[in-house]
């Protein structure tokens, strides 16, 4: 594992933009160039000494000293590594701070069709348990509880 003294000898971080660029040459690269690449997950890998290391966890280190055991993009922006869009999370709050699910049918984050009672349901996690907020004939008011529960929850970190 690198050390922030490693990483910084190696390597400037930019708070503002959260971009690394190099502090030291080789023979493919040179002094002040970006350093990484985004990967496709979209987030920025960095390689450092053969090891290749997540650039929102490197600022962690750059900046203090050490890195959290999740680093969670405020904005969702996996790619945005600027210091105001990074802040330190538990597994949970990280899952709280994420985009609408790939196979979601409603459109809307914690609402789904209940095919039995024919209505919109809206659930919620809390402390790991599915919670349903109730049985609307409007995805919409389903969305509005699910937004109001969410906010109540999870605080910063919800993302409706």
């Amino acid at each position: 594992m690198i050390t922030q003294t490693r990483l910084k000898y190696r390597l400037h971080y930019e708070p503002k933009t959260g971009l690394f660029t190099w502090l030291t040459a080789s023979p493919s690269r040179r002094i002040g160039v970006v350093a990484g690449g985004t990967n496709t997950n979209g987030y920025v890998r960095i390689c450092i000494d053969d090891i290749t290391y997540s650039a929102h966890r490197l600022a962690f280190l750059y900046q203090t000293g050490s890195i959290p055991e999740f680093c969670d993009h405020v904005d969702r922006n996996r790619s945005n590594n600027s210091w105001s869009n990074l802040r330190s999370a538990t597994h949970t709050q990280n899952q709280w701070n994420r985009k609408i699910n790939h196979n979601n049918t409603s459109g809307y984050k914690g609402v789904c069709w209940q095919k039995q009672r024919r209505k919109w349901r809206a659930q919620i996690r809390i402390n790991g348990k599915k919670e349903t907020l109730g049985h609307f004939d409007c995805k919409l008011a389903a969305y509005d509880a699910y937004v109001k529960a969410s906010r109540e929850h999870h605080g910063e970190f919800s993302s409706v």
